[in-house]
């Protein structure tokens, strides 16, 4: 099984490494400590519901949706790897506060 896995380590360094990634985990754990998503501990994530916030969160038709809001607010447009970025963290500590 690590045999399998050694050549996604790489893969996901690089990715987290990205600067727009890096920016997007800053500003999800921002928002996680503002509390933003407080309402996410009160129960506990199914495998089922995790698939589903991704499948949404990730979709090209919220991020064009977002895409247009920000433009008509005149606020930056965020880049889609920001997006994962933020996904990613404000998933992992939702999880991690879950555990606890």
């Amino acid at each position: 099984m690590s045999d399998q896995m050694q050549p996604t380590v790489p893969v996901l360094s690089a990715l987290l490494a990205h600067a727009e990634v890096q920016a997007g985990l800053r500003s999800g754990q921002e928002a996680f400590q503002d509390g933003l998503f407080d309402q996410d501990h009160e129960h506990a994530w199914t495998e089922q519901e995790i698939i589903q916030f991704v499948d949404s969160e990730l979709s090209s038709k919220r991020y064009r949706r977002e895409q247009r809001i920000d433009q008509a607010l005149g606020s930056p447009t965020l880049s889609s790897l920001h997006r994962l970025g933020f996904i990613i963290s404000s998933l992992s500590q939702t999880l991690a506060a879950q555990a606890q």
